[in-house]
This record gives structure tokens, C-alpha cells and sequence, in this order.
């Protein structure tokens, strides 16, 4: 799709998909065509309908999240720890500027091992063959240059990924929080070539020992 319409597009299927979700008759014509009353039938439990939030780690995408008034979704895996907490800043100067707070959500690469050395060697075929895949991609190449997934793994894991003991991990995440303001942290504990009964120790821990550490912390 040519770049100059790509976000009107967006814009106007946002809108659709909300209209499907609440309304009982939809008639909508846009950028990709029209819909001569159709009646949704199937409806969402949460009303007035799921929770809608927004990805995207350039200022643009940042500034147009914060005009919608809806919450914005960081992948901090793909960027590093002080990028992120300058790109949180920034968002919750835009949405202070449309009057309203800011709501950030984070998604984060978790693996929790026996120690700290065990769980970089557990994961790291996995998690570097991952971000190999996103870089081939092209999928860092909207960030700066200083973001890039072109790197060597221990590089590129120091202050992207939750990766150590309970300890280190209970830390990690609740710097993220502090740092980030976030209400919600996504955790993402499997990735293609690791292991099912590595993932399982790994969640093992996460909910024994990291998660109820973190029961009282709030952003």
C-alpha cells in the first residue's frame, strides 16, 4: 500500500472495528471500500468492547497514539532500557498536551533461570535466532541507528530482555514499571527453539519466586 494513504487507512479501520463491536447496524464507506448495513452478530463480553492499544516506538507513532486517547503498547525488547524511558516521557508529554494521563502498557521477553549466567546460556540460540529473523525482516529499521537488532546477542540483550535468577528478574521488572509508569507488563516466556522444559522451569520460577515479589508494585 503507497505510504501517503497507509494511515488514513489505519484511521479508518480503527473506526470500523469499533463501530462493528457496538453498533447493531454498520454502514460505512472509506479508503478501502463500503458496508451497506451489516448487522454484527457476535458481541464482545467486555463492553463497549475489548481494550484497543497502540504499538509503535517512533515520536510520530507516539504523537498519533496520544491524539486517539488511547493507551500505548512498548515492545521493550526492541529497544534499549534508556530509550524506552525517554520514549515514555515523551508519550506522557503528548497526552498532557490533549488533557488527558497517559496509560503505557509494556510487552517484555522474560526468562527466569537458576542463575544469572544459566539463563542467558539457556536462551540465548532461541532469542538471538528471533531477533535475527525480525532484523531480516526490516522490522528495526524504523528505529534510530542506535536501536538497531544488528548486533551480538550479549549486546543486544543488556537492557532489552528480563533475563537472570529470581532476583535479577524481580529487579529488572520493577525498575520497568518504575521507569515506564506501566499499568500493564505483558510477559512473553516462550520463543521458537527453546525448549518446552526449559519454559516450564522458567515459569516454574517466574510464578514462585518473581510474581508475588512484584504484588505491591505499582507504577
Amino acid at each position: 500500500m503507497p505510504r501517503d494513504r497507509r494511515l488514513r487507512r489505519f484511521r479508518e479501520n480503527l473506526d470500523l472495528v469499533r463501530r462493528l463491536w457496538t453498533e447493531d447496524e454498520v454502514h460505512f464507506e472509506g479508503d478501502a471500500g463500503r458496508i451497506d448495513g451489516v448487522r454484527p452478530l457476535l458481541r464482545p463480553v467486555q463492553r463497549p468492547h475489548p481494550p484497543i492499544w497502540l504499538a509503535g516506538h517512533t515520536d510520530a507513532a507516539l504523537t498519533r497514539t496520544a491524539g486517539t486517547g488511547l493507551p500505548w503498547l512498548a515492545a521493550a525488547a526492541h529497544v534499549d532500557a534508556d530509550y524506552l524511558r525517554t520514549q515514555a516521557a515523551f508519550f506522557r508529554e503528548r497526552c498532557a498536551e490533549h488533557g488527558r494521563e497517559a496509560e503505557i502498557n509494556v510487552l517484555q521477553e522474560v526468562y527466569v533461570g537458576a542463575s544469572d549466567e544459566q539463563a542467558v546460556e539457556d536462551v540465548r540460540e532461541a532469542l538471538a535466532m528471533k531477533y535475527a529473523t525480525y532484523r531480516s525482516w526490516g522490522q528495526d529499521r524504523i528505529l534510530p541507528d542506535s536501536q538497531s537488532f544488528d548486533r551480538e546477542f550479549d549486546e543486544l540483550r543488556r537492557g532489552r530482555f528480563v533475563l537472570g535468577g529470581p532476583q535479577t528478574c524481580r529487579d529488572r521488572l520493577a525498575e520497568l514499571i518504575a521507569t515506564t509508569g506501566a499499568a500493564h507488563v505483558l510477559l512473553r516466556p516462550q520463543w521458537p527453539g527453546l525448549p518446552h522444559a526449559r519454559v516450564m522451569e522458567s515459569l516454574q520460577r517466574l510464578t514462585d519466586e518473581v510474581l508475588p515479589a512484584l504484588a505491591g508494585v505499582a507504577a
